[in-house]
């Protein structure tokens, strides 16, 4: 969850077989627990007649109100930076960018329940191409960016998570910027899907979002 483990040139320590073990484990585990997922949650009456219609969206409203991630693709919209702009591994994994048309709340939550089975897909072909070789690259004691601009954007769990840096050429940033995507969710989608919406349908909305308070914070 949290960046500490990656540093530039590499990562802080390699990953040992045991970690990798156990992975595998844990991915059959949640692969065989999908089908109660579904019966529990996904297929449950309840969670489809609160979600269903709830919350529309449609797919050019969505790219006004800069929305990404899964609450984009719920709108039908096929766009995924793992897909489109390729960095790291992602160009050598073979997986589907999942999307639906209805663009409700419905439609979010059933995005994310394709997008487990595509992440299960995902690590496993990772962990059975681990490359050998050094783990990090020693830079040196001081690194300094050369002096410029760059915006890099990459696919996180909720989103486009996106960084601007401007450097002077120094080790420190002239500036840097992150743009995540839950302060979009929470403070122009939401408030633009709650008007005229009922007040029992606001918590159903808000949560269909997925927008994290660290972020929105950010």
């Amino acid at each position: 969850m949290y960046p500490c483990y990656f540093c530039p040139g590499g990562v802080r320590r390699d990953i040992p077989q045991e970690f990798i073990n156990m992975a595998f484990e844990n991915l059959g585990y949640l692969e065989k627990q999908m089908n109660f997922y579904d019966s529990f949650f996904f297929n449950n009456e309840t969670f489809i007649m609160r979600t269903k219609g709830v919350g529309k969206l449609n797919a050019e409203e969505a790219i006004d109100l800069g929305t990404t991630g899964p609450n984009l693709r719920a709108c039908g919209v096929d766009y995924d930076v793992r897909k489109d702009e390729p960095y790291e591994a992602y160009s050598k994994v073979n997986f589907k960018v999942v999307t639906r048309e209805e663009g409700d709340a419905y439609a979010r939550g059933m995005c994310r329940r394709g997008e487990i089975a595509e992440s299960i897909s995902i690590v496993r072909q990772l962990l059975n191409n681990l490359p050998d070789g050094p783990f990090r690259t020693e830079i040196g004691p001081v690194w300094a960016a050369p002096e410029g601009e760059s915006y890099f954007c990459l696919e996180a769990a909720r989103g486009e998570l996106c960084f601007h840096i401007v450097s002077d050429g120094s080790p420190v940033p002239y500036r840097a910027k992150v743009r995540g995507p839950s302060f979009s969710y929470s403070l122009v989608v939401f408030p633009y899907l709650a008007k005229g919406s009922a007040t029992a349908d606001l918590t159903i909305i808000y949560w269909s979002l997925d927008g994290c308070p660290a972020d929105m914070d950010r």
